[in-house]
């Protein structure tokens, strides 16, 4: 009598409390349901007492594109679901993208808009090993990736690479189902999909930076660096590879929601601003005090710089120039460091500084607004 006593009283408290529908967003734009009970930039929920479908839109922000939605909802067709009392709990991820975005190699530069890549450096013969020579069957890319010699995007058909393979870096394994993000390290290369995180190549450079924990939950963000690899999973900050006391990963962090590893340091956005660890040689892990509101950061080979409300801040060795932000920038969005130049994306297109030995430096023209030429 008791069990049966017990079974009626959970349906009673199912049905009085009803089921949560829950967004995630990462950033890039808004989530607005028909019935006006949900409107959001970040994670949000509502409480459904009553049974009833709902749809979704998604509304990117400026420089944004909406990409796809997952969990309950996939594609990136609308999103209508049944929602209240007995359903269940539901879940539902969007994704928006950058409608432009900048990614920088050892010696060259890679630029993507509106589904055009980009890029250009590298022309050393002796460095030059097809990292700029972009593919002409890419489809629809939104993603784009430059590691130290090879280059990668992720589109319609999946992750492309193309460059130095000596490694393996461009060896794309075939078992990869719905890849979402790609990161080019130095030597290996990651993505993520529906089964986690993958990672390959480093043959002749392995310091465990490709072998993936198999202790991760839900790993959100990649960022594949010299010797290491780290992401931001349901544990926070997670990273691997070549280790020693200065590169331990902080565990003071809170909500990180960003993080980016460089040659020999590691940096992350959470809660208290941009923190950075790993080699301080040259002031490369000493952020500067005063960044308001940090919405980006990039690491190269002993330098940093982040993006805030106040423009571009950089610090660390200023050996070609790096370090040194052009002043006639206008409104910057995205930056991007590479071995030893820098890259940003403002009103009047893309401008880059600092080592320019291999033309990594020099943006094409199509990249430039006309008012800036």
């Amino acid at each position: 009598m008791q069990k049966i006593q017990y079974f009626f009283y959970a349906i009673s408290i199912l049905l009085l409390s009803g089921c949560n529908l829950s967004i995630d967003n990462a950033g890039g734009g808004t989530v607005t349901s028909s019935d006006n009970n949900l409107h959001c930039g970040t994670t949000c929920r509502f409480n459904y007492n009553t049974t009833q479908t709902v749809t979704l839109s998604a509304t990117s922000e400026p420089g944004y594109i909406f990409d796809r939605w997952s969990g309950a909802c996939t594609g990136s067709e609308e999103c209508t679901l049944t929602i209240g009392q007995t359903s269940g709990h539901k879940n539902v991820k969007v994704h928006f993208v950058p409608a432009r975005s900048l990614s920088l190699g050892g010696w060259h530069s890679c630029a993507l808009e509106n589904g055009d890549v980009t890029c250009w450096g590298a022309d050393n013969r002796d460095i030059a090993e097809g990292q700029t020579l972009v593919p002409d069957d890419l489809n629809n890319p939104i993603a784009i990736s430059a590691g130290l010699l090879h280059s990668c995007a992720l589109g319609d058909n999946g992750v492309t690479c193309w460059g130095r393979n000596l490694e393996g870096q461009i060896n794309i394994p075939t078992n990869l189902s719905n890849p979402t993000a790609i990161s080019a390290g130095d030597f290996h290369t990651c993505a993520l999909d529906d089964n986690g995180l993958s990672c390959w190549g480093v043959e002749n450079f392995d310091w465990g930076q490709a072998d993936v924990p198999a202790t991760l939950q839900n790993p959100s963000q990649v960022s594949a660096g010299w010797e290491r690899t780290c992401v931001i999973d349901d544990n926070g900050v997670q990273c691997w590879g070549r280790s020693n006391v200065e590169n331990a990963t902080p565990t003071n962090l809170v909500n990180p929601r960003s993080v980016v590893e460089g040659v020999y340091n590691t940096c992350a956005i959470d809660d208290a601003g941009v923190q950075c660890w790993g080699d301080d040689y040259l002031g490369q892990s000493t952020v500067p005090p005063g960044l308001v509101n940090p919405r980006s950061v990039t690491l190269g080979m002993y330098f940093g710089c982040a993006l805030d409300d106040n423009g571009i801040t950089c610090w660390g060795s200023n050996a070609y120039g790096q370090t040194t932000v052009p002043e006639n920038l206008s409104n910057p969005t995205t930056i991007k460091a590479g071995l030893y130049h820098m890259c940003a994306w403002d009103d009047n297109g893309v401008i880059c500084w600092g080592n320019n030995n291999s033309a990594q430096s020099t943006v094409p023209t199509e990249l430039i607004t006309t008012e800036a030429n």
